[in-house]
């Protein structure tokens, strides 16, 4: 039975969290009746907010409660926004389909939610909401109240412009966010160092802050809580937060910042907050390593998603692969005590957006994912699919092309696995659970004491992590509660140098001063730590006294500038990887071709895999023709990939395992590629000289070959390249060349 028809004979009432569930169905077995508890209700919980309002304590123990039956919350985003099926029916393809809008409606907060009024105008002919910033904000909280009147549950996520193009504008402004011209970049602008320039003291923190009040205005208009995902997918590198644009620590007090912002200074009480990784963790300390503590996330996840799917006899490996995450993901979760969601997942086609017209090979798939998410041993309370933004551009549901004269529906050729989907007993829509929400909502449910964290904790807002001092620098931090005293801690060439603090409520502020870094000296892997009360609370790794070299516009990288510390070496190259693979990044001096060290690439991947890392170098390589470098093949013949990207987004790719004189050798080899053998993934052509005026970094990258003979039993590929000397150079020569090194 479905959830709305438990309601509606009266069999089901569980208001420790007003929730409605399967009659017999969840994982415990239990049978609900009226006023029975789904669980025990805890006397005590901590959230995030401590704060937090009724409806959002409601939705907490909803979620929770969701997750350990065996139902699924079933999530679309923008699902009453945007849509692929026909413009004569509802605004929701789901509601097309199903009668009933998503149980997750996903909104966004990019670009300042333009063309919300308009659209919302559009739907209502007798609102006049303003065509302006502030009238946006105000009709995506109308669009999200009219959802979740219809039973939903809303997150938010924020695809933030790049602080660091934002303009300041002249004149009075009665709003902070009217004060910044926001439309010169978006998230995927990927140049002006800004996740290092965000926090207090940053040369972009103002404007940060104006985006995060207008995510503060729009919250305050919302009648009910938002499951709010800030920075996610912060473990690729498509974002100007990602990995390759800022290390962990930094990651982490930008978040916790934005979490404080928004809780403390607005005063914001209607919200869950979610990290929300990509996919690339494949152990529990990988998913930690930015993960910004308990005091800051409510719910855990990741993002996902299933490239081309095939059919079992093709050598499907997806769903194997997902399970693996999820069940590190819930294992994580049950170990912090928090929630768990596949924050983003779906199909997708590698010609281009979401699923295909025709032709898909899993028509199941839907169910396919509920059921692994709904086993008993997992505690998942939802997965959301992106965006239908339409039918000629990319949708990840069926959807609803008309609805024939005896009532069916004409549509997309998996809509009637979609409705298999939907009577599942386990999935929850909308209208499944609107008879709890609008209790939880009320605020009228049985709530738990919700207690806040104790201890003391605090984080470095100046300087960032890795950066270097090379002159006097004001330090500042932040802690969560008043204090009686502070300190930081300058730590170098075993020295240690103590420096008192100033506080100002939970503001603490020192002075490196220059007879300080004197003494300290030159020290690659210096640290500065906080302590209050004598406790150490946050510690960040800097250089002292390091200069930097003498830039070179056309050396990539050399890997002689990390002093061999091979933490150095990871704030330059990051990591991006499929799920189920591995990736080892390590300075080597076994094989080099000039200098000391060179960078041992080492990989395992699935034999459906992929793996590599990308270094951020913005140059202008206009009067060169060639991309030149030194690597030691290691006889597997992957796919080999060398990628260079540009400021427009494009990303040239270049072959190895193509040409001859690299696929029949193990000898270290020079190659010199010109240009034109670059090729853009996306379709934009040969690298030209125009636009490799416009350089915004490379990347070195190993797809596994699924009919390879390197391909273990197990379904693994293992190996290492050897790679250095990577720049720009000029050449006579038009094509490619192999040099083989001889010691």
């Amino acid at each position: 039975m479905k959830i709305a028809k438990l309601l509606s004979q009266g069999l089901v009432f569980s208001l420790a969290l007003s929730f409605i569930a399967c009659g017999g169905a969840t994982k415990n077995n239990q049978i609900f009746l009226e006023n029975a508890t789904l669980i025990p209700n805890a006397k005590a919980i901590q959230l995030v907010d401590s704060k937090a309002d009724a409806s959002t304590v409601g939705l907490y123990q909803y979620l929770k409660a969701v997750g350990e039956s065996d139902l699924l919350l079933y999530g679309h985003m923008e699902d009453t926004i945007l849509k692929a099926g026909s413009t004569h029916l509802t605004e929701s393809d789901t509601k097309d389909m199903v009668g009933s809008i998503s149980a997750i409606v996903g909104f966004d907060c990019g670009d300042m939610f333009k063309g919300f009024a308009s659209r919302y105008n559009e739907r209502h002919p007798a609102s006049t909401v303003p065509d302006t910033t502030e009238g946006n904000i105000t009709a995506a909280a109308l669009f999200t109240n009219d959802a979740i009147k219809e039973g939903a549950i809303v997150t938010l996520s924020s695809h933030m412009p790049n602080f660091s193009t934002s303009k300041k504008l002249e004149g009075t402004f009665d709003k902070t966010y009217n004060q910044f011209d926001y439309s010169l970049a978006d998230s995927y602008v990927l140049t002006g160092d800004c996740m290092n320039q965000i926090l207090p003291g940053g040369l972009y923190n103002e404007s940060f802050r104006g985006h995060l009040d207008m995510i503060a205005e729009y919250a305050s208009q919302v009648k009910g809580s938002i499951l709010f995902r800030p920075f996610h997918e912060n473990t690729g590198s498509w974002f100007w937060w990602g990995k390759a644009f800022c290390d962990a620590e930094t990651y982490k007090s930008v978040y916790k910042y934005t979490v404080e912002y928004l809780r403390d200074e607005k005063n914001i009480h209607n919200i869950l907050y979610i990290y929300g990784p990509g996919s690339e963790a494949s152990t529990e300390e990988e998913y930690e390593e930015r993960y910004p503590g308990d005091e800051f996330v409510d719910i855990v996840g990741f993002d996902t998603y299933d490239s081309d799917p095939v059919t079992d006899e093709e050598g499907y490996t997806f769903q194997q692969n997902l399970e693996e995450l999820v069940k590190l993901t819930d294992s994580f979760a049950k170990k912090h005590k928090k929630l768990m969601a596949v924050t983003e997942i779906g199909m997708s086609s590698s010609a281009g957006g979401g699923i295909k017209e025709t032709g898909n090979k899993r028509p199941e798939w839907f169910t396919e994912i509920m059921n692994i998410l709904t086993k008993p041993e997992y505690d998942c309370c939802y997965f959301m699919v992106w965006t239908n933004y339409s039918r000629n551009s990319s949708f990840y549901t069926p959807y609803v092309e008309e609805i024939n004269k005896d009532g069916t529906l004409k549509g997309h050729e998996l809509l009637d696995h979609f409705l298999s989907f939907h009577q599942d007993p386990k999935s929850v829509f909308a209208t499944d659970q609107s008879k709890a929400m609008k209790i939880i909502t009320a605020g009228k449910s049985k709530l738990p004491k919700v207690e806040p964290y104790s201890d003391i904790s605090g984080y470095v807002t100046a300087p960032v992590s890795r950066q270097r001092i090379l002159e006097e620098t004001n330090l500042m931090a932040r802690v969560n509660q008043e204090i009686s005293s502070a300190e930081f801690r300058i730590l170098g060439n075993e020295k240690e140098i103590i420096l008192p603090a100033k506080l100002e409520g939970k503001q603490v502020t020192a002075v490196l001063d220059e007879a300080s870094l004197e003494e300290i000296g030159k020290a690659p892997g210096g640290k500065i730590a906080l302590y209050a009360d004598k406790e150490k609370l946050h510690e960040i790794i800097v250089m002292y006294n390091v200069e930097p070299k003498l830039n070179n516009p056309y050396l990539v990288d050399d890997f002689e500038d990390y002093a061999g510390l091979e933490d150095l070496l990871s704030t330059s190259w990051i990591i991006n990887k499929d799920i189920g693979c591995e990736l080892s990044l390590t300075l080597s001096n076994q094989f080099v071709h000039q200098g000391d060290f060179a960078l041992k690439f080492e990989y395992k991947e699935t034999k459906h895999g992929w793996a590599g890392a990308e270094i951020s170098k913005e140059s202008d390589w206009s009067d060169c023709n060639a991309l030149q470098f030194w690597v030691k093949p290691d006889g597997l013949n992957q796919k080999t990939v060398i990628q260079i990207k540009t400021k427009d987004g494009g990303a040239y790719e270049a072959y190895l395992q193509g040409y001859p004189e690299y696929s029949s050798s193990t000898d270290p080899m020079l190659v010199t590629l010109p240009f034109d053998e670059f090729v853009d993934k996306n379709g934009s052509g040969r690298l030209s000289i125009e636009k490799a005026s416009m350089i915004s970094g490379m990347g070195l990258w190993v797809n596994a070959i699924p009919a390879s003979k390197a391909i273990d039993e197990n379904g693994f590929v293992r190996g290492i390249l050897y790679y250095d000397d990577i720049k720009a150079v000029y050449t006579a020569e038009r094509k490619p060349v192999f040099e083989r090194i001889t010691e």
